[in-house]
């Protein structure tokens, strides 16, 4: 599973098409403005991130893909936990660690696209598949953000492309090592409280399919989240209660699409 082995990647290093930047993203989207471009796409990385490498390898390697981006986006990326100063889009001057932190980039890889005016407009987190990650640009390129959020474009998308929008029979795959709800998740104070991982999937999902054939078929995965609550939750679930970890009362979809 060398591919999905983060030790074997220590560094992680940009397409050459993406923009040397000073991290004044302000300039940066004044730039974008000047090339005629629709805005700013921002990749957060971290070391050892082996889906990072896939992204840029695989979804970014796709030259029709590579030249969409370069056409309509500046394109920089970011360690997410760099201590370098970096200037927001709103003019305020702050580490990137923070900057990651506060527009929710606290995972790798995260995806944040701004317009020409600074606004952000899209929020992705996790690996992009090539054709998920051009359908997102159709997305971007044809203004539909302006008018609907993106799980409801990709749902409408579905229905036309002859796939159910609600989720199908059987739905999510299932796995022993899930709770079963109902789904209160407030953590207690005492030792013997397990850790808890909340694992965000979609049906119809082909990197959901990988994830569970690759990655928790593992014998040695199985084993460590054996001492895990192991929560499955829909990222389409617009229904069901979760209480979160500080006791909040949230949908699947709400929390997953969360600021």
């Amino acid at each position: 599973m060398a591919e999905f082995d983060d030790s074997v990647i220590s560094h992680i290093d940009y397409p050459g098409w993406f923009k040397e930047t000073f991290y004044d993203l302000d300039e940066d989207i004044a730039e974008g403005r000047d090339d005629g471009k629709q805005g700013l796409m921002i990749l957060f990385t971290t070391q050892g991130c082996s889906y990072c490498a896939r992204f840029i390898d695989v979804s970014l390697g796709n030259p029709e893909l590579a030249a969409r981006v370069q056409e309509d986006f500046v394109a920089i990326g970011m360690e997410i936990f760099d201590d370098a100063m970096m200037t927001s889009p709103d003019g305020e001057s702050m580490p990137i660690k923070a900057f990651a932190k506060s527009r929710g980039a606290e995972f790798a890889p995260t995806l944040l696209f701004y317009d020409l005016d600074g606004n952000r407009i899209l929020k992705l987190v996790g690996y992009q598949s090539p054709e998920r990650f051009g359908h997102v640009l159709d997305y971007l390129d044809g203004g539909h953000f302006r008018t609907e959020p993106l799980r409801e474009y990709f749902a409408k998308l579905s229905e036309t492309r002859g796939r159910p929008a609600a989720r199908p029979v059987p739905g999510l795959r299932t796995d022993p090592l899930f709770s079963k709800p109902p789904y209160r998740l407030v953590r207690g104070a005492t030792s013997d409280t397990p850790p808890l991982l909340v694992i965000f999937e979609r049906a119809a999902c082909d990197e959901c399919d990988e994830f569970h054939d690759k990655v928790l078929a593992q014998p040695d995965v199985r084993e460590t989240l054996g001492r895990f609550q192991v929560v499955q939750l829909d990222a389409d679930d617009e229904e069901t209660a979760v209480t979160t970890p500080d006791g909040g009362t949230v949908t699947p979809a709400s929390w997953f699409h969360q600021e």
